[in-house]
């Protein structure tokens, strides 16, 4: 490298020291993309001293005679891969997002406004080919509003048109702007840099890593024997990119098809509605005056029948149907303007019905931006109405869900009391419906007791606290169950919180006899520790589980756990061997399905393609209970 000056080694140096800094700032918020859409990979790097120095170099000797260490736009880089092309476009919505400065899940933006330098979009098809997503992507670009500030000749320039290059290379790159504290630098310093993000699929990685290793890396190497020896294989590796062109081509259409096959409306999860939406649907109708135009009310008719078929599984909700009962909740309530301030015979608005339901729906959503949304009706509905049992329930349940700090879990919890207080004064909600919601409250109260044993780690507290507290939690869940055991399971969300509330006091007591243990990290108790609970309870509580009405619950590994344990620790080791087995099995698919079909044999493999800490946390336990169960069915 005899075209590098010292001059350029020092401002290498200092590059150098921007690419730490960038992949500090930005690493946390990007990756988390990866994990929220189970890419197959994510990967970054960053350039080190060597690199810099030789790409500078590179570009000197192939004329770029003013070429600098400053020039350099990927002195850090990361890079999303994807199974199919068509998983690209999600986290590109989120890029968006991250790029206009929003929050994604717990991670701030690292961006300011014109973040976006350039785009460029490399596709190996035809622009107008069905299985085409560059121009919907250019297109998305060019709407989402991230350059309005700029000139439209400007926006040509960093947002370019799809282009097909004769390599048939695919990828999207992104070269993004960001500001960052250079604390190598005496004092230290802010200064602006950028970086590159790229996202392709895996065929085409596979095919780019390959390319990579053989020609780019020797860049450097110009000798007529290097030429020569690229000559005999170079029209190999243009047979293999046909090759993988045609294996992403086949992948998506395996996909769209298996998409196609797939019911349209899939099984929910528990989605926690405690509301009466024909009896609320006539306190609105009632507040509405004689006169109100018809389209009003088909609207507000309309959305509370969809709640209603929520709440009855006439339909099974997921979250496009949340999507669209929210969607039909906004605009009720902006048809209703001129009537919000109705009051409705129970003494509440129009706007506060429709408010309500508008933050059910859009808690029930995937997307981070609706569920902030919806606590912020929560919250201006529990400011409003601090009496109202409902509103607080729900927004206490809701900072439940979303604590990270003491503080907050403290402030759920005392909302949830407060809900509790003011129910037993709330005349407008049926006997029925007080009782379900007394058990939803109490529930949570329970869940939050053993969160104060479950977010510690071990050493930051006792045995005795941690019992204290798991005693407080499974009094809580034991009157939850009082709430609800003399109610008619007439309906499906009755099941399954009835069989949620089961499977929480099952856990509450095995964790409590956890806590026991000489060595509480352990999962499975040492030879003759029993537990000191009442069995013949215990037992019923979990014939009650398999009885008809509630026996689907046992169909997920989350439910599976608190059973197998639970057999466990009755000393019923077949049962507990049979649910171990089969929660070991579900999630090393799921382990697989997350490393895109990708067979594995080692345990800590499966755990690394896990991708959630309650996934992690029950695979490890089916494995120890497994081993442990069939040791003690050995001795028999």
């Amino acid at each position: 490298m005899q075209n590098i000056t010292e001059k350029d080694k020092l401002l290498c140096y200092e590059i150098e020291s921007r690419s730490k800094a960038i992949e500090k700032k930005c690493q946390p918020s990007l990756e988390e993309l990866s994990r929220k859409h189970k890419a197959y990979a994510f990967k970054y790097r960053k350039k080190g001293l060597i690199g810099i120095c030789s790409k500078v170099s590179r570009k000197r000797k192939e004329g770029k005679k003013n070429y600098g260490p400053h020039n350099l736009t990927d002195i850090w880089a990361c890079r999303y891969v994807t199974l199919f092309q068509s998983d690209i476009e999600p986290i590109i919505d989120d890029l968006i997002k991250l790029l206009k400065g929003k929050k994604i899940y717990k991670h701030d933006s690292p961006f300011q406004e014109n973040a976006l330098r350039e785009v460029i979009i490399c596709t190996n098809r035809p622009l107008e080919d069905p299985l085409s997503n560059a121009m919907n992507i250019y297109e998305k670009l060019n709407e989402s509003g991230l350059l309005e500030s700029l000139s439209s000749d400007e926006r040509k320039r960093i947002i370019r048109k799809p282009e097909n290059r004769e390599s048939g290379y695919s990828s999207i790159h992104f070269t993004i702007n960001v500001s960052v504290t250079d604390n190598d630098a005496s004092p230290p310093k802010d200064v602006k840099t950028c970086f590159e993000i790229q996202l392709r699929d895996i065929f085409e990685e596979a095919w780019g890593e390959i390319q990579h290793k053989l020609i780019y890396s020797g860049k450097d190497d110009t000798s007529i024997k290097k030429n020569k020896k690229k000559q005999w294989w170079e029209q190999h590796l243009n047979a293999l990119k046909t090759f993988a062109d045609g294996c992403s081509q086949h992948a998506s259409i395996i996909k769209d098809n298996a998409v196609q096959l797939e019911d349209a409306v899939m099984k929910s999860p528990f989605t926690d509605q405690i509301s009466q939406p024909q009896a609320n649907l006539q306190e609105v109708l009632t507040a509405l005056p004689p006169n109100a135009p018809k389209n009003i009310i088909s609207k507000i008719t309309a959305a509370y029948h969809l709640l209603e078929q929520f709440k009855k599984e006439l339909l099974s909700p997921g979250a496009e149907q949340f999507d669209a009962l929210s969607n039909m909740f906004s605009e009720a309530y902006n048809a209703a303007r001129p009537f919000l301030d109705c009051k409705c015979p129970n003494g509440k608005s129009i706007s506060y019905h429709l408010k309500l339901e508008s933050a059910y729906a859009l808690y029930n959503s995937k997307e981070i931006e609706a569920q902030e949304e919806s606590m912020a009706l929560y919250a201006e509905l529990y400011t409003t109405f601090p009496k109202d049992a409902v509103t607080a329930y729900r927004y206490g349940r809701g900072l439940l869900n979303f604590a990270v700090s003491d503080a907050e879990y403290e402030e759920a919890e005392n909302i949830l009391k407060h809900a509790l207080e003011n129910l037993n004064d709330e005349d407008s909600i049926i006997k029925e419906e007080k009782s379900a919601l007394k058990a939803a409250i109490n529930q949570y109260l329970a869940l939050r007791q053993w969160y104060k044993v479950d977010t510690k780690h071990n050493d930051a507290i006792t045995a005795e606290e941690a019992i204290s507290y798991i005693d407080q939690a499974i009094a809580y869940a034991d009157t939850a169950f009082d709430y609800l055991s003399d109610q008619p399971l007439d309906q499906p969300y009755t099941h399954q919180r009835f069989a949620h509330i089961i499977s929480d006091i099952l856990y509450y007591h095995y964790d409590r006899f956890r806590w026991s243990f000489p060595n509480p990290t352990a999962y499975t108790p040492p030879d003759g520790h029993k537990p000191t609970w009442d069995s013949s309870r215990i037992q019923k509580l979990l014939d009650l589980i398999y009885s008809p009405e509630l026996s689907h619950f046992a169909s997920d590994y989350l439910s599976r756990d608190s059973l197998m344990v639970t057999h466990g620790m009755l000393d019923q080791y077949e049962h507990c061997l049979q649910l171990a087995e089969k929660n070991t099995k579900e999630l090393q698919n799921l382990a697989q399905a997350n490393a895109g079909g990708k067979q594995f044999k080692a345990p800590w493999e499966i755990k690394k393609h896990l991708m959630e800490k309650p996934e992690k946390v029950c695979y490890d336990k089916a494995l120890r209970f497994g081993e442990w169960a069939s040791q003690q069915l050995d001795r028999k």
